[in-house]
């Protein structure tokens, strides 16, 4: 019997691999001991960056910039959000609750990407929708997934090579979650990258899971963390995630 033929990679192990967790936020600037800096440069035309929105604001014209606050504020100032004018109609009937995900490319010629998405209350999450049921870390796990399933794939979708992607539901929002939110968010993050490599939906004649793998092919993800207090634990989470799924993965496929 000849040598056993050698298992082609998997390119969704590549893709888990490639993601990178960075010590800065969207727009490449980060908190640090003296206060905020930058770290990076600036998103450029080939660069998806993600808005942890609030629905409430985004559907509410005249808002000021200074309401939106945290993350999303500095966002509205990089794209030229002006509170006379409020968002696009597309942006305003795409943002409506939790869970929803909208792409919109802002300015000409210097394009400026933007996925909008609302994330979960998980302070008030539980009482609003699982009656007598405790909020747990599987079932914020799950929501979260089916969340960035549809980022990650609006993003393959749209164009841009380079996603800056944001914990969602991470900071005040995750409530009884927060110390757990490193682990969430790595594991809902590759399953909803498991999602998009085996979804069979179609995009006019090619399945999304086509569509995914092409992108994964060249694409560069950076899970952006903001607070450098916070950078170690979500890099170290990520990592162990990888790790566990290949591992989990190698074992599976092996019986």
């Amino acid at each position: 019997m000849g040598p056993c033929a050698s298992k082609p990679p998997d390119p969704a192990h590549d893709f888990m691999k490639a993601v990178v967790v960075r010590n800065y936020g969207v727009l490449g600037k980060r908190m640090a001991g003296g206060g905020e800096e930058a770290a990076a440069p600036a998103p450029d035309k080939h660069t998806m960056i993600v808005d942890p929105c609030s629905a409430r604001f985004v559907r509410t014209q005249g808002c000021a910039i200074a309401d939106a606050g945290g993350a999303s504020g500095a966002i509205y100032e990089f794209i030229g959000y002006r509170d006379d004018a409020g968002f696009p109609a597309d942006v305003v009937n795409g943002i409506e609750r939790e869970g929803d995900v909208f792409y919109h490319k802002y300015g000409w010629p210097n394009s400026k990407h933007v996925i909008h998405c609302v994330g979960y209350d998980f302070r008030t999450y539980a009482k609003r929708e699982l009656g007598d049921l405790a909020l747990s870390p599987e079932i914020a796990r799950d929501l979260l997934a089916k969340l960035y399933e549809r980022l990650l794939m609006e993003t393959a979708k749209s164009g841009p090579s380079t996603l800056r992607l944001v914990p969602v539901s991470a900071g005040i929002f995750a409530g009884p979650l927060l110390g757990d939110m490193p682990a969430i968010t790595a594991e809902a993050l590759l399953d909803a990258m498991a999602a998009c490599f085996a979804s069979s939906k179609m995009v006019g004649a090619k399945a999304e899971k086509d569509v995914f793998a092409d992108y994964a092919a060249h694409a560069t993800v950076e899970l952006c963390v903001y607070l450098e207090r916070d950078f170690a634990r979500y890099e170290a989470a990520w990592k162990a995630a990888v790790a566990k799924r290949v591992a989990t993965d190698s074992t599976r496929s092996q019986k």
